[in-house]
């Protein structure tokens, strides 16, 4: 019984971004990404506040979190900032194929830059999900799908996420994602 709520935690998430994706490719045009931005991580700062002050776990490793959560709020805002101004010149459906294929790609760059093993059947589970999940974006149409081209603001975007996913690699460690993920949002503001 307790795998449902797993699942619909899930389909929560994924509401949450495909929300996300569309609500920022209205705003792109009409608010500052530096705005954007802040709004973005001013929401979240306040929404796991509460979370993080609940725990005296969590209050307690913030001062040996700040360093590395500095950094990484550093990369987390300059990716949001890429995110908004790569929405000005291409489409919420191009971000949203470019995001469901970051798994994927993430694996393939870690395969030749950290030099990871991969095994056949991740590598297939990685197939298998990005395919799956390019059908459902695209709709089930192939024409669609192979129609599909990138353009500048998807470099921007791809530049945006790779970097995001080099940092977390480097750096996010030996911190509860809760607290390390509010230190974040807290700097990101800055």
């Amino acid at each position: 019984m307790n795998h449902i709520k797993y699942h619909l935690l899930a389909i929560l998430v994924t509401l949450l971004v495909a929300g996300s994706f569309i609500s920022s490719a209205r705003l792109s045009g009409v608010i500052n990404p530096f705005s954007l931005t802040l709004l973005r991580f001013l929401t979240a700062s306040l929404a796991l506040l509460p979370f993080v002050l609940h725990k005296p776990q969590y209050r307690k490793g913030i001062a040996k979190a700040l360093p590395r959560s500095l950094v990484m709020s550093l990369f987390f805002a300059m990716f949001f900032i890429c995110m908004f101004e790569a929405l000005t010149t291409t489409t919420s459906l191009n971000t949203g194929t470019l995001y469901t294929l970051v798994p994927f790609l993430t694996a393939i760059f870690s395969i030749f830059t950290f030099k990871e093993k991969i095994t056949k059947k991740m590598l297939l589970v990685y197939l298998i999900g990005s395919s799956g999940t390019c059908w459902v974006i695209f709709g089930g149409d192939l024409e669609a799908l192979l129609a599909f081209s990138l353009n500048g603001g998807d470099e921007w975007n791809r530049r945006a996420r790779l970097s995001i996913k080099i940092i977390n690699k480097k750096i996010n460690k030996r911190t509860h994602f809760l607290r390390l993920l509010f230190m974040i949002r807290v700097y990101s503001i800055k």
